[in-house]
């Protein structure tokens, strides 16, 4: 797929079917500022450069999530507690503000 991409030809890229990757493979090209995007909502088509970058729930990495930090004594006298489900994405949103595509890159159990 790289090697379709970074070819200085001008035909149209043809993604195929199997596997499916179309949502990963479709944010990396928005990423890269490649290609365009049609918006239902709007019923219009927008380059890659002017969507909008969105965060789908809990952030972009695990590692960004704050946990309350908690006392030795504390730590040592309270019941142990699986921690909750949590999920996360990235996405791209219209300028007008509609969603375009939003995929979720990591989840906890």
């Amino acid at each position: 797929m790289l090697n379709l991409i970074s070819a200085d030809s001008e035909e149209s890229i043809v993604i195929p079917e199997e596997p499916a990757y179309f949502e990963y493979i479709a944010l990396d090209l928005i990423y890269a500022g490649k290609g365009s995007a049609f918006c239902k909502s709007c019923n219009k088509t927008y380059l890659a450069r002017q969507l909008k970058s969105i965060n789908v729930g809990c952030g972009q990495s695990p590692f960004d999530i704050k946990r309350e930090k908690k006392g030795v004594i504390k730590r040592l006298f309270t019941k142990k507690r699986k921690p909750p489900a949590m999920w996360c994405g990235k996405g791209y949103n219209c300028p007008e503000g509609h969603n375009l595509i939003s995929v979720i890159t990591w989840k906890t159990f």
